[in-house]
């Protein structure tokens, strides 16, 4: 196993003058990115390596990919953004990578603010393995998000902070969300989001099985039916959509439909705690079955919404 360090002149990942070890990244190497503005634009099918890691400091500042094409290659761990020396380098505003069908974990840290490419994240990253898993720090990251028939796996995702948008071209298990300064943007569907703070909105149709917010905003743009979900005291489910579906909903938060455009159905309505608030000044939600505050089945014709609206069972 080598360490390879690209040399800071290098456009090409292929040849070896890239490298200070004088030859190319193999299996099991570790490869660094570190103190260059060299734009690595050609030489960018390594798709038959599997590195142990790939380490893209914040002290690269060049392109990693050009506008057309992506690296293509497998590390089992991908870091972006680490920065173990002084000073406070922007990074790079173009990094592209594709881990294809070879498992990765990947470490974001940092990202520069903004990006070579208008209308794209900096960093931009696809892989379809099934146990693929990303922790974010912070940065500005795409999933699936250089085109619109990208695919990306995540088994696993992991928000402590930045911004990440999940383009349509994902499948997704558990998202986890943390961090008062996290955004998450989902446009795909995904099994279980686990939501403690930060920002997370859903568009387009996907389906969701679990949500449970606990901290935080959640803007469920997305006409896709949402099985089950908890809102606990202190977060807020924004329904924002147009006609959808919950199938449970166990309210002990705030639930927002005024900006719905269309029928929310809830067909189990559990508002289980008098602390729950309800918005629904255009009368969106019917609720078909319903427990309030814990004391059994019954019709919630006395409960009145914030927005000055009651609602019955239907």
């Amino acid at each position: 196993m080598a360490n390879p360090v690209l040399v800071t002149a290098s456009v090409d990942w292929s040849l070896t003058g890239s490298w200070d070890t004088g030859s190319v990244p193999v299996d099991t190497d570790s490869v660094y990115l570190r103190n260059s503005t060299a734009n690595i634009i050609t030489g960018l099918d390594q798709s038959a390596i599997q590195p142990t890691l790939l380490e893209v400091e914040r002290s690269f500042a060049g392109d990693l990919g050009n506008a057309s094409t992506e690296l293509q290659i497998g590390p089992a761990t991908l870091n972006i953004g680490r920065h173990p020396g002084a000073g406070s380098p922007a990074g790079s505003d173009r990094i592209k990578i594709t881990s294809a069908a070879d498992a990765c974990t990947l470490n974001v840290y940092h990202t520069a603010s903004t990006s070579a490419d208008s209308g794209f994240a900096p960093l931009r990253w696809r892989g379809t393995n099934a146990s693929n898993i990303l922790n974010l720090y912070g940065g500005i990251m795409g999933v699936a998000a250089n085109d619109p028939d990208d695919l990306a796996t995540l088994a696993t995702v992991n928000q402590f902070g930045g911004t990440l948008d999940l383009a349509g071209g994902c499948t997704l298990t558990t998202l986890n969300v943390n961090g008062s300064q996290s955004v998450l943007n989902v446009r795909a569907a995904f099994t279980t989001l686990n939501q403690n703070s930060g920002t997370v909105t859903t568009y387009g149709s996907g389906a969701a099985t679990t949500i449970s917010l606990k901290g935080g905003t959640h803007n469920s743009q997305t006409t896709g039916t949402i099985t089950t979900a908890n809102v606990y005291d202190g977060s807020t489910l924004n329904k924002w959509s147009g006609a959808a579906t919950i199938t449970t909903l166990n309210l002990y938060g705030t639930l927002d439909l005024s900006q719905a455009s269309g029928t929310i159905t809830v067909t189990n309505f559990n508002r289980l705690s008098d602390d729950a608030v309800i918005f629904d000044p255009l009368g969106r939600l019917v609720a078909t079955n319903g427990i309030a505050n814990g004391t059994g089945i019954r019709a919630l014709s006395n409960t009145t919404t914030a927005g000055g609206k009651t609602f019955t069972l239907s």
